[in-house]
This record gives structure tokens, sequence and C-alpha cells, in this order.
């Protein structure tokens, strides 16, 4: 009769960590994730916005571009983009980018002729590629 109690008492941990698992002999849940890996930045991207009329060599380079920015634009920035695009290649030639947002938006780019500019409701950045 001893002999089965301390059979059972001795086998009793080893079912219950099996069975139920935790009780902190290191094999009860996972540790969290490391904090590795990708982290999103706290503070936004910083934009760069012109305003219509202000001349800026930081902002733009060409004032011709700039002008064709400013006629072309209109309340789609897809409507703006094409008409701007399409003017800019019939009067400069070349290969242009353009890229038109409502919203802010992040660009780096290596070019000598590049213009920035819009509205209060949309930006437009043309560079030549």
């Amino acid at each position: 009769m001893i002999a089965k109690i301390f059979l059972v008492a001795a086998l009793l941990p080893v079912t219950s960590a099996l069975l139920f698992g935790g009780g902190g002999g290191g094999c009860g849940c996972a540790p969290p994730p490391c904090g590795c890996g990708r982290k999103k930045r706290e503070a936004p991207a910083p934009t760069v916005r012109g305003q219509s009329g202000i001349s800026s060599d930081s902002l733009c380079n060409n004032p011709t571009i700039r002008k064709i920015i400013l006629k072309n634009l209109s309340e789609d920035p897809a409507v703006s983009k094409a008409a701007i695009h399409s003017e800019v290649k019939a009067r400069l030639g070349g290969e242009y980018v353009v890229v038109c947002s409502q919203g802010s938006f992040s660009f780096i780019a290596d070019t000598h002729n590049y213009c920035i500019d819009g509205s209060n409701n949309q930006t437009c950045y043309v560079f030549q590629a």
C-alpha cells in the first residue's frame, strides 16, 4: 500500500506537467517574441511642400516647369499629372517624371532639372529622368 502511494506521489508531478503545462519549470508558455525585426517610425517622414508663386532653389530650379505645373492643376491629381506630363514633354523634350498628390509624399531623386509646386489642395513634383 505504501509503495502505491509513493508511486502515485512520484508520478503526479510528471503527469501534471505533461497534461497541464506551465508550473514555472521552464516548460510553460513560450516567451514573448524578441524586439527585433521591423519597427515603425514614430515620427512621420518630413514632407516638402512649395507655395505657389514663391521661388526657392531648393523647391524649383526651372521656372518653365513651375508655370506648366500651375497652369495644368485640376481637382483630380491623375488629370493634373497627365496634363503636366504631356505639356512638359512637348515644350521641353526629354524624359520627365510627374508625381501629383493631395496628401503628402516623400521622395529622393538625383536630377538637375526639377520643380515642386501646387496649390493648398495638391502638390506636384516634376523632375527630369
